[in-house]
C-alpha cells in the first residue's frame, strides 16, 4: 500500500471509544488527535467499526452496579475511580501504591455495597472506627478491612476527588 500512513485505524477508533465512552466524533478526535472530520471520514467509510462501537456504548449503559458481584477489572473502569487514579498518575505516586489503594477501596465498597460516587464521610468514618477498634483490641477485622489497610486509600479518596 502506498502513501501516507492512516492517522484514525480500527485499534485506534474503538479504543478511544472504550476511553471516552461515547461515540461522539468531536471527543473522539480530541482523545486520539486528529481533526473531526478525519473521524467523520473513517466512520462513514467503515460501517462495521461503527457498530463495533455501539456495541461498545451499549454495554456501558447496561452495566447495573451490584457492589457484592462487581471484579476489580470492572471497578477500575468506573469514571470516578479512573479519575481518582489519573489525579495520582500525575501526582507521580508508583504504580504498587495506586494498586493497593484501589483494592482497598474495592473493598471497602463492596462491604458498605455502595458505589464509589455515593460513598458519603459518614460511612467511611463508621467502618474505620470499627476497624480502629479492632485494631487496638488486638482482634481480627474483616479480610481486606484492616485499619491500616484502609485509612489511607479513603483519606487520598475524599482529599483528591470530592475535596474534602
Amino acid at each position: 500500500m502506498s502513501g501516507r500512513t492512516r492517522k484514525v485505524t480500527k485499534e485506534k477508533y474503538l479504543d478511544a471509544v472504550k476511553k471516552t465512552k461515547t461515540i461522539s466524533d468531536k471527543a473522539i478526535a480530541k482523545h486520539i488527535g486528529v481533526n473531526r472530520s478525519n473521524i467523520t471520514r473513517f466512520r462513514n467509510s467503515n460501517p462495521d467499526v461503527l457498530e463495533k462501537a455501539n456495541k461498545i456504548i451499549l454495554r456501558f449503559t447496561s452495566v447495573v452496579y451490584d457492589a457484592k458481584n462487581i471484579s476489580f477489572e470492572t471497578f477500575e473502569q468506573i469514571p470516578i475511580i479512573e479519575k481518582w487514579v489519573e489525579i495520582q498518575n500525575q501526582r507521580l505516586c508508583s504504580k504498587g501504591l495506586i494498586r493497593s489503594r484501589l483494592r482497598a477501596l474495592y473493598n471497602v465498597t463492596r462491604h458498605i455495597n455502595v458505589h464509589p460516587e455515593n460513598l458519603t464521610l459518614d460511612m467511611c468514618v463508621k467502618l474505620v472506627s470499627e476497624a480502629k477498634k479492632t485494631y487496638y483490641k488486638d482482634e481480627k477485622f474483616i479480610r481486606g478491612l484492616a485499619y491500616l489497610n484502609i485509612r489511607k486509600p479513603i483519606r487520598s479518596f475524599f482529599q483528591l476527588i470530592h475535596g474534602i
